[in-house]
């Protein structure tokens, strides 16, 4: 068939007891390959021992709501079938994609990459054993010769101890490892706001409106670092879904105002 599959960056570092991993599938044959479907990055299964449980801790998406983000708890008990997902191609709609299974003082933290719709399934069966499955969802292609596709990038970590220890040596391989570094460093705490719920997600936005918001800040005395625009600058037609740019409204040249203006140390996002 001339279809070719490797597993690419596999690692996490060595003073860590952590593997990462990326799945690759490359047509090398000069014929179409047959369909692909239901690929999994991560299959694996995880045995507790006598009088533990299986205890997964996980969080909500981002749906604009007082809850997005908010930890939960979800016990794996003997049949249970939980389903994890991105909603609409955006992998934080619904679910984060970060979990922590811990059973005893034990565990593993578990994360799937954000490339668009993943979705991740822990199913439990009545005995002391739990199947855990990952991986972009609904993928169903075939590729054409020389095309390549790639799964989401699975980290798993493994700990012992208690749950508070195993987030904290989480949280320091992703800012050894993990986390971007320009010139070498960590970037710094970065102060970011934006009005874009205030004017339906920058839709009714326009320059005097983002002036006053970005002065008001300013006035304050709150130093922001970026001025966040989500989306906006752009006509919708909400019938046909379709988008245009907005040729008619400011183009957001006035935002900043000239060098002695304190907005024109901002940066825009």
């Amino acid at each position: 068939m001339g279809a070719a599959a490797r597993a690419a960056h596999v690692g996490g570092g060595c003073d860590e007891p952590v593997v990462e991993w990326t799945l690759f599938f490359r047509n090398t044959s000069t014929s179409d390959t047959p369909v692909l479907e239901n690929i999994q990055a991560l299959d694996t299964a995880w045995r507790r021992g006598a009088g533990q449980e299986f205890l997964l801790h996980h969080a909500a998406g981002s749906q604009a709501k007082p809850s997005d983000y908010a930890p939960r708890e979800s016990p794996l008990l003997p049949g249970t079938v939980q389903r994890f997902a991105g909603a609409g191609g955006r992998s934080t709609n619904t679910d984060w994609s970060y979990f922590n299974l811990q059973w005893a003082e034990e565990g593993v933290v578990l994360a799937v990459g954000w490339p668009g719709q993943w979705a991740a399934d822990f199913a439990r069966d009545n005995a002391g054993c739990l199947r855990v499955r990952a991986g972009q969802e609904l993928v169903k292609a075939k590729l054409l010769p020389g095309e390549e596709i790639r799964s989401p990038l699975v980290v798993l970590q493994f700990w012992q101890g208690d749950f508070a220890r195993s987030q904290n040596l989480w949280r320091r391989w992703m800012m050894a490892h993990s986390m971007p570094k320009p010139g070498g460093k960590l970037p710094p705490p970065q102060f970011v706001a934006s009005s874009s719920r205030a004017y339906r997600e920058m839709i009714e936005a326009d320059e005097a409106n983002q002036i006053m918001h970005i002065d008001r800040y300013l006035e304050e005395k709150l130093a922001i670092d970026y001025w966040w625009m989500d989306a906006g600058w752009y006509v919708q037609e909400q019938v046909s879904g379709r988008v245009f740019l907005d040729q008619n409204e400011g183009s957001g040249h006035g935002l900043l105002g000239d060098r002695s203006s304190p907005r024109h140390a901002l940066k825009g996002w």
